[in-house]
């Protein structure tokens, strides 16, 4: 398989300036890569941002009414979901794939703008989840299995229930780019399914420590 991570790089219909003197792929160059994967048995995922690492996204008026921080939507807001909507839609009109990396990755200013304003202090982890189960039943209505990176659950102040927050089939890649020491990786392995997930891992060792 191939994870063709875009955040705002591909075009969608409704929002002209997403993806706006990015390079962004449109949906007919999408659609060629699914294609000559397909040659070869390659199963092209899309693997898009619906929360954070939207900064270049975010930066025009359009999105004044749906940002919370510079590089993160705003949860709990109508126009957030008719975003995220748009997204997914987009993606399904492009990939085969029955599954979806939704991000969700590195909000680590979630709640500290616009939503604070609205909505005054609320712990990450009550609004991650909260806007998970959301975005969630967008992926269900385009017919997608979610994928999402787990780091803003298990890197945060884990709540006793956790497993009850995260809606039943979204899968969990662990991703670490910096530690080299085993028992490092085989602790957080343990502590997902200690709290009933079985994660995908994704290593990357940067060139500096090679």
């Amino acid at each position: 398989m191939l994870m063709l991570y875009t955040e705002d790089m591909y075009k969608m219909d409704k929002y002209p300036y997403f993806g706006y003197m990015r390079g962004a792929y449109t949906k007919a160059e999408i659609k060629e890569i699914v294609e000559y994967a397909d040659i070869f048995g390659i199963e092209v995922i899309p693997c898009i941002q619906t929360l954070a690492h939207l900064k270049m996204a975010l930066q025009w008026d359009y999105a004044n009414d749906f940002r919370d921080t510079e590089n993160i939507l705003l949860a709990d807001e109508p126009k957030t979901y008719e975003f995220i909507e748009e997204m997914i839609k987009t993606t399904r009109e492009c990939f085969k794939s029955d599954r979806i990396h939704i991000g969700m990755d590195e909000a680590f200013t979630l709640g500290m703008g616009q939503y604070l304003n609205k909505h005054g202090y609320k712990e990450r982890f009550e609004i991650i989840s909260d806007h998970l189960k959301k975005v969630y039943e967008i992926v269900k209505k385009y017919d997608f299995k979610p994928i999402m990176w787990s780091d803003m659950i298990f890197n945060e102040k884990m709540p006793e229930n956790v497993s009850e927050r995260i809606p039943d089939g979204v899968d969990m890649v662990y991703w670490e780019y910096w530690n080299l020491d085993e028992d490092f990786y085989t602790e957080n392995i343990k502590r997902h399914q200690a709290k009933g997930f079985q994660p995908v891992i994704n290593k990357e060792l940067r060139a500096g420590l090679i």
